[in-house]
């Protein structure tokens, strides 16, 4: 049964707040709820009054109900407490490091829909990589019946048939479609096939072919988001299908949003490509490149290649940072062999001799966030989903700002280096893969419910960067991605604002303000 929350506000602590469920007894909320507001800030970085209703118990043994993150504590009574030891396994380091809140989930020998929840996330993760383990293995050669002379005449007609094919094609896509964008890729050290040859786009933008700096604007679009999350189409290593004429149509598309982007991985040339097309486009664009992290060593410094390939190539202009690793740490990694990934990144990078300095930093769900983890990065990026939460999206706003700024997260910014902290992960889905897995707890996908989360954070959270310095934010995400419904299912391929076609969803609305 869904718990049903009370407020108790009071004392120095204005953000804790207490859980009952409904089974045991019933708390109205509908007084309560004329009292939300928009999200701001006062000036000295707390809000002046809660903008929601507080979702998330305050005491350890309230939390085998089935809630997501640790209790609401404001910044200053967690660290005065006398109890709180970032490096022990106190009251709340035990609780603030686990993402999941399997402690309190296991506890006592119970077994909830945390630790299910958890286990269920990290199955699936395993089943893909197992998945794909042996997927380009190839059985042995059998003898061939052909000669090596008749191997080549064959390899040689079949080239020349399938040019001949290709350039037919080419001709008839590119003289009907006027919104072609076919341009010259850049090249590649890695040869990867993302970048051989250009393809017509998906037609989402009105441009001029030989110049894509030329291109219609939406009036639907407005740039008022600080960032977006974006993967290019086809970017997934080994395929490397992505191409020139489609990462720039994107670039196109989310400079009408967003001056910002924020990428996963550096495989398949996707740093090079989205340089390339900013570079076409002329538009104002800074980009958090990455490298992907995993268990491999060689994954790591294939990709730190990729960066150093790019920036030697674009220079730095247009980067904002490099970003290792996404969520390694919630994936079981070491905090210690990120913080190795972390040095050998910012070491390799900023002896290139570029123009600025590159901030490299990392990012990983919100409850993975450490003083030791912040005190090794320039800066931290925290994934902060309010749909993990099993929220109703009128509460989803709020719930990512008091999170952040009272919780795991907001360590960081008591770490000596300073570092800084963004958001890197806030929306909202608008489906699944299956009817029964849109709703959890309270939370439902939907079109609709985006919108409430649109027009309830984006123009709030712009206001509280502006006004009192906090968080800037990152929408996840610019477009759809279906690949991830093969692997993971669930909501994981739907939480674009646009579909697969790059078409802004039907009856998606923009917030128009202006972006920090």
């Amino acid at each position: 049964m869904t718990p049903q929350y009370t407020s108790s506000y009071g004392g120095d602590n204005p953000y804790r707040s207490s859980a009952s469920s409904s089974s045991h007894h019933a708390s109205s909320l509908g007084g309560q709820r004329d009292e939300m507001q928009e999200l701001h800030a006062a000036p000295s970085g707390y809000i002046s009054q809660s903008p929601f209703l507080p979702t998330l118990p305050s005491a350890p043994e309230s939390l085998a109900g089935g809630h997501y993150m640790p209790s609401f504590e404001s910044r200053d009574s967690l660290y005065k407490s006398t109890s709180f030891d970032d490096e022990r396994d106190s009251l709340y380091s035990r609780r603030d490091s686990d993402a999941w809140g399997l402690y309190d989930a296991q506890h006592d020998g119970a077994r909830t829909s945390l630790a299910l929840a958890r286990e269920r996330y990290i199955s699936r993760k395993q089943a893909a990589l197992a998945a794909t383990d042996g997927v380009y293995d190839v059985a042995a050669p059998k003898p061939s019946r052909f000669t090596l002379k008749q191997k080549k005449w064959m390899v040689g007609v079949g080239s020349l048939v399938t040019a001949i094919v290709c350039a037919i094609v080419i001709f008839f896509a590119t003289r009907n479609n006027t919104n072609a964008t076919i341009v010259d890729p850049p090249s590649s050290a890695s040869g990867s096939a993302s970048t051989k040859g250009g393809k017509p786009t998906a037609g989402a933008v009105a441009s001029d072919p030989h110049d894509p700096s030329k291109f219609t604007k939406d009036p639907r679009l407005h740039r008022s988001m600080y960032g977006l999350c974006y993967t290019p189409f086809n970017a997934q290593y080994p395929g490397c299908g992505a191409t020139q004429s489609n990462v720039t149509e994107d670039i196109q598309i989310m400079s009408q949003l967003t001056t910002r982007l924020r990428l996963y991985g550096a495989d398949c040339d996707t740093s090079q490509l989205v340089l390339e097309a900013i570079k076409q486009t002329q538009v104002d664009m800074q980009v958090f490149l990455a490298v992907w992290v995993d268990d491999n060593a060689a994954t790591f410094q294939r990709q730190v290649d990729e960066i150093v390939d790019a920036l030697k190539k674009y220079g730095s202009d247009h980067v904002a940072g490099v970003t290792v690793g996404n969520e390694f740490l919630l994936n079981g990694g070491s905090v210690t062999t990120l913080l190795s990934h972390i040095q050998t990144v910012n070491t390799t990078v900023n002896a290139l001799g570029l123009s600025k300095y590159i901030p490299i930093g990392t990012a990983d769900a919100g409850s993975m966030v450490t003083l030791q983890l912040a005190s090794g990065a320039d800066y931290v990026m925290a994934n902060v989903h309010p749909w993990f939460g099993g929220l109703p999206v009128d509460q989803a706003a709020g719930w990512v700002y008091e999170y952040t700024n009272t919780n795991a997260p907001s360590t960081a910014l008591t770490a000596p280096n300073k570092p800084t902290l963004y958001v890197a992960e806030a929306g909202w889905p608008t489906g699944a893969n299956e009817t029964r897995l849109e709703t959890y707890q309270a939370a439902t996908a939907g079109v609709a419910e985006l919108n409430t989360f649109l027009a309830t954070f984006v123009c709030q959270s712009n206001t509280n960067v502006t006004q009192s310095n906090l968080q800037p934010s990152f929408i996840f995400e610019a477009f759809d991605e279906p690949w991830k419904d093969a692997l993971y299912g669930g909501v994981e391929a739907h939480w674009g604002l646009f579909d697969a076609n790059k078409k802004l969803k039907d009856g998606i609305t923009i917030p128009d303000c202006a972006a920090p």
